[in-house]
């Protein structure tokens, strides 16, 4: 999925982009595995081209 908007600021047309990494809950996660895997998908989109949204 990619996440990309424009907006119009006071006449100037601003490009805005956002790459997201999210993961959901396993068992036997703890809280560094869960920010871990969330952190992995982040990079994982900005490797991929930004501006995208990946879930591990």
């Amino acid at each position: 999925m990619t996440a990309k908007s424009e907006l119009n600021r006071e006449g100037a047309l601003l490009s805005v982009t956002i790459s997201i990494g999210a993961t959901m809950v396993r068992k036997g996660d703890n809280a560094a595995s869960i920010v871990q895997r969330a952190d992995e998908a982040l990079y994982r989109s900005k490797h991929e081209g930004r501006d995208r949204v990946t879930l591990l």
